[in-house]
């Protein structure tokens, strides 16, 4: 009998053992990943995590398309509606690389630049050669920035009345090779006749070109990219982890109306804090857009077996910009009469303050943005699946897999007194679009099977044998119940039907049965039985 006690008490330990253990390993199992991923996300010199983010090894693939104009002659003499035909895509791989400028003495935070290579595809391109009528942007950048220039300072010359003498003259579109257009620049022949009367333009372009990525390939772009101060997540705080702390050594910027819209917050979009919430929203800021832009939660994908959160942009962003109070401080001062309607469209972003140059960013195709965006040119094909902005994140980690960033470029066009070409414009305001990219970014194979290895399958078969534990543990506790169970009720039966026979013998005995005593074994073991005589 005492095997089978034994066995019982096994049974029950065993069972309490896996059920209290695995309910108590998978309570704590965020706690102990956490402190994990606390002791290795920090971005301290030496560590893997700096390393991966001052030099990441992760392609990024950026595809231009352009926008040709077909009717340039009927748009400019008869104001006629621009047809656009998309040119591309001209294919570029892109390399970036993050020098440290200085590292703050407690570890806590890092200022660095950030360089970009661009490396022609011409196997994944159309011909670089290919002419491209467009805008004429450098002629609306100098009248806008002149216009901009007079307003601002007091100055005995008027920058204006300079423009207007050297580009009365200027078409309302020009027609350039697209590598023209994109790298080698094109040259602003009267850029230096401004600049001999003393007309100098915020944003001058380099060697009087104009051009998109001009001087911007194996560089840093300062005014685009500035300087950016971020916190490491030295002092342990993992939501602040990443986050932009200033840019330019600045913590707040000055180009939009009211502090909300002008504090710098939000990650560089490398990464994000560790435990992402699928109903948090969480920021960017964007330095080429010198603002911060929410995204939010869409669905739940996966690369391999590592589930991931898909973020895209928020919903506010299609609103119109005086919508509500997050928006509205977007809104900046209009000089012109037709911009004031500029405010009123949904989907844009006005960069006029950012880079004094009449610029507005949008989606491609102007993808969910205001019907009027779309109406006002001919040839716009928005669609979700080319057109739209999302970044996958692995939400223990807040590591980002998977990136596709489509940006459109357009000119804001108005027209301009002494631009004679832009007169056709009336009181009209025309977001006219010249070029959109799309940049993505996909962890390698090799990355995301080490990232699956040390990270994904761990936690999966922790929880596995956490819930088999607490599974298996009760079905051992309730098999050893039923087990004692039974055995209890069989000894009590046994105990009942001994005392049956006993009464019975009794009984008898007590009847004058003849029955006699007869002792059957000796010493201390002796026991006395009655037996009936034959």
């Amino acid at each position: 009998m005492l095997w089978k006690y034994l066995c019982y008490g096994v049974g029950f330990i065993f069972g309490s053992l896996m059920l209290f253990g695995g309910a108590y390993v998978l309570h704590s199992m965020p706690s102990l990943f956490e402190h994990k991923i606390k002791a290795n996300l920090p971005l301290i010199k030496g560590t893997d995590a700096y390393t991966r983010y001052t030099n990441s090894n992760v392609p990024l693939s950026v595809k231009l398309y352009m926008f040709n104009v077909t009717n340039p002659k009927e748009v400019a003499e008869q104001g006629a509606k621009p047809n656009l035909v998309q040119v591309g895509p001209f294919s570029f791989a892109e390399r970036r690389r993050r020098e440290i400028v200085s590292i703050s003495p407690d570890n806590t935070t890092l200022d660095y630049k950030l360089f970009r290579s661009y490396f022609y595809l011409a196997n994944e391109s159309v011909p670089l050669d290919q002419i491209i009528t467009a805008p004429n942007g450098p002629a609306f950048s100098a009248f806008f920035g002149a216009a901009e220039k007079e307003r601002d300072e007091e100055s005995a010359a008027s920058p204006l009345k300079v423009v207007q003498e050297y580009l009365a003259n200027e078409t309302l579109y020009i027609s350039h090779k697209a590598e023209d257009w994109l790298f080698n620049g094109i040259n602003i022949k009267w850029m230096n006749a401004l600049n001999d009367d003393g007309v100098f333009l915020e944003e001058q372009p380099p060697d009087n070109k104009f051009g998109l990525y001009y001087k911007k390939n194996n560089t840093w772009d300062k005014p685009a990219d500035g300087i950016m101060t971020i916190s490491t997540g030295a002092d342990g705080d993992m939501a602040n982890i990443g986050r932009v702390v200033r840019w330019n050594g600045k913590s707040t910027v000055s180009y939009w109306r009211g502090k909300t819209c002008n504090t710098v917050r939000g990650t560089d979009g490398q990464f994000f804090h560790p435990f992402v919430q699928k109903d948090e929203k969480l920021e960017i800021f964007a330095p080429d857009m010198c603002r911060t832009l929410q995204i939010e939660y869409i669905k739940t994908t996966s690369i391999r077996s590592i589930e991931l959160y898909r973020f895209g942009i928020s919903s506010n962003f299609f609103r119109p910009i005086d919508f509500n109070e997050e928006t509205k401080c977007f809104c900046v001062k209009r000089s012109h009469e037709a911009k004031q309607k500029f405010c009123k469209l949904g989907g844009i972003i006005d960069l006029s303050s950012c880079r004094k140059k009449p610029v507005v960013l949008s989606t491609p195709h102007f993808f969910n943005g205001d019907p009027l965006l779309r109406q006002a040119v001919d040839g716009m094909a928005p669609s979700a699946a080319n057109h739209d902005t999302f970044i996958d994140i692995e939400p223990m980690t807040g590591s980002v897999l998977r990136v596709r960033r489509r940006l459109q470029v357009n000119f804001e066009m108005v027209s301009h007194d002494g631009y004679t070409a832009s007169n056709i414009l009336g009181d009209k305001l025309l977001i006219h679009p010249f070029i959109w990219m799309d940049q993505s970014i996909v962890i390698p194979d090799e990355l995301a099977q080490k990232l699956e290895n040390k990270l994904t399958k761990i936690v999966r078969m922790v929880r596995i044998l956490c819930y088999a534990a607490l599974i298996t543990g009760p079905i051992i506790l309730i098999a050893t119940l039923i087990f004692i169970c039974r055995d209890i009720r069989t000894e009590d039966k046994k105990i009942r039907s001994a005392k049956k026979s006993s009464k019975k013998t009794t009984s008898s005995m007590n009847n004058g049965g003849d029955y006699q005593k007869v002792q059957v074994r000796e010493g201390e073991d002796s026991e006395m039985v009655f037996t009936k005589p034959n």
